[in-house]
């Protein structure tokens, strides 16, 4: 089970802040981090939780940040 707060949220989408302190480079660090846990449930600080196969919703925004892309956000 993981709260992710704004890091990733359900259909891997994120949360791009426009904000002095954001750093895509580091979300995607993040997010590849996260990738590697085997978590079922997804409780993310905005919009609905996974509640089963919360790792397919990590690994959609890893995949897209793998391949030079940026996930849809959610603002």
């Amino acid at each position: 089970m993981l709260f992710s707060g704004d890091t990733v949220m359900y259909g891997g989408k994120i949360s791009l802040l426009n904000t002095a302190d954001f750093s895509l480079g580091r979300l995607a660090n993040s997010i590849e981090t996260l990738s590697r846990l085997s978590l079922e449930r997804l409780f993310p600080g905005h919009g609905q939780p996974a509640l089963n196969r919360a790792s397919q919703h990590i690994g959609k925004a890893h995949r897209i940040f793998s391949n030079m892309g940026v996930p849809e956000s959610i603002v």
